[in-house]
This record gives structure tokens, sequence and C-alpha cells, in this order.
């Protein structure tokens, strides 16, 4: 009698184990598993002729897999490093990436700043179709290593299965995963001892500013230098719209400098240097232009 007690109290304490054990697998069962996170990299060796020198270097390229709080994702990337150093930490290192927001970097890595980009005419048209791919004697390869980012949502940047893309399109969201991938390239390659430079052009340079301040808060990571090309950091500047001003006084050392590239000028003016000229112009906007526009119909 004392032992069927005894089993009974037993099977008592142990049936809400079973319970539990039997709701907790079937809740497992109904959820989105994640998928395993896995790099997909192609590494290959190169050269080309920059300035005049010879520089062999290392392409990596191919898919790095994150995780965080805004679920998990791939950033694609293109890196070029030299091969002829010894200690890749002590060199210096560029991250870089167009805008958009909604650009891979394509245009910075073969159109700029890559030892291979596509010859261009001096309007940035190709010269031929199919385009034809020659050494980039204008890259800084030779002074630093390159990593091209595309963000989330561009070239082949993106969420896993059972992520939502739209924690991915705001502008925190949007300088989390780059910067995470930024720390995480870090230290996969070991270049914590490398000084660091952000290379952003147009919405490039709101993301390039605003991960200054999110890699140092998070992940303590100073940036050595930026690199802002065709600056959008604030958006004032670039917006033509009535009462605003701003626009029409700083586009015009542009359009002026247009004008004298391809000759449109009165003599006295395209026979001065672009930037003889530009100091002229600048000083116009400055004392002229900018307070008539200010002044409008009180003119």
């Amino acid at each position: 009698m004392k032992k069927t007690l005894l089993l009974l109290l037993v099977f008592a304490m142990l049936l809400p184990c079973f319970a539990v054990g039997g709701y907790a697998e079937e809740a497992e069962s109904s959820a989105p598993k994640a998928q395993a996170l896995q790099d997909n990299l192609v590494v290959t060796e190169h050269s080309a002729v920059i300035q005049g020198q010879s520089i062999p270097y290392t392409a990596t390229t191919g898919t790095m897999a994150l995780s965080s709080d805004l679920g998990q994702y791939e950033i694609f990337f293109t890196a070029y490093t030299r091969s002829d150093v010894e200690d890749p930490s002590s060199r210096p290192i560029t991250f870089a990436f167009n805008g958009g927001p909604g650009s891979s970097s394509i245009f910075l890595h073969i159109g700029f700043l890559a030892p291979r980009r596509i010859e261009l005419d001096p309007m940035g048209n190709a010269e031929q179709l199919p385009a034809k791919v020659i050494d980039n004697d204008i890259s800084i390869l030779d002074m630093t290593d390159l990593v091209f980012i595309d963000p989330v949502g561009t070239g082949y940047s993106r969420v896993l299965e059972g992520t939502k893309e739209e924690g991915f399109y705001t502008y925190d969201g949007d300088i989390q995963s780059v910067g995470d991938f930024i720390r995480l390239y870090i230290n996969r390659y070991h270049r914590w001892g490398s000084p660091k430079y952000l290379a952003g052009e147009s919405y490039g340079t709101v993301r390039a500013v605003g991960l200054c301040k999110y890699l140092f808060d998070t992940h303590y990571i100073a940036v050595n230098g930026l690199m802002l090309i065709s600056s959008a950091n604030n958006f004032a500047t670039m917006d033509f719209n009535p009462g605003n001003e701003l626009p029409y006084a700083l586009y015009l050392p542009t359009y002026a400098a247009d004008a004298w590239y391809h000759g449109k000028l009165d003599a006295s003016y395209q026979n001065m240097s672009l930037e003889s000229f530009l100091e002229e112009v600048r000083t116009f906007v400055s004392e002229s232009y900018e307070p008539a526009l200010f002044k409008g119909r009180s003119l």
C-alpha cells in the first residue's frame, strides 16, 4: 500500500513536466527555425598598375552572414588587400559604400576606387559595349586596403528567412547592420590595429557620419577619417524649393566649373585656370549673389 502511494505521488510530481515538455515541443515545431549562418566567399590573387607601380593584391568577395536583434542577414562585399604587406594590421583600411539609399557599391567600386575599373569617357559613359575593364591608375589601393559594402536590399545583400526587411530600411537599422558588418570584418581579418576610414557617396555620407558614432558607442571602434563624396549631410542644401535660397548659391560654382570645362565662357574667363576662375565665382556668390537672393523682391 505504501509502495503504491509512493509511486502515485512520484507520477503526480512528474506529470506537469511531461505536459510542459509536450507543449514546448509543439510550440518549437510551429515557430520558424533560424537558418544556419554560413559565409560564402571566393578568394583570388591579382595585380594592377596604379600610379605606375605594379600592386599585387588579394580579392575576397561574397557574403558574410550576421545575426543581431534586427534578425539574420547576409552582407555582400568585395575586399581588395595588398598581398605584399607582411603585417596587414599596420596598413590603413577603407570601408566604402554608395548611397541612394538603395544603391549597391558598384559605382564607387568599378567606377572609381577599385584597382580595376570600367573604361569611361570624360562624360562618364562606357567607351565601348560590352564595357572594357582596365587597370585603375587613380585607385587608392596603393595607400589603403578597400572593402566595398552593399547594404541589405542592394546587390546580393539580403535578409534570411524569418527576418523582416523593414528594420533595415530605417536610418538606425541601416547604420547598425553596416556597422556590425564592419566590426565582424575587423575581427575576422585581424584589422583592429589598422587605421580605419569610411568612404561614402551621396546618402552614403549620411551613413558614414552615423557610423562614426555607432561604431564608437557600440563597438569601441574609433574611425580615423571620413571621405565624403557628393556630400548630402544637409538636405536643405539641395532642396530647390521656394523660400530656400541655399541650393541656388551653393550649386553656382559647380555650374560655373562645368561651363569652364566645356568651353562655354567668355575668353576672359576661359583663359583663366579653373581654380582662379572658381575663386572669383565663390567671391561673387558670397558677396553679391547670395545677398541678392536673400533680399528677393526688396532688392
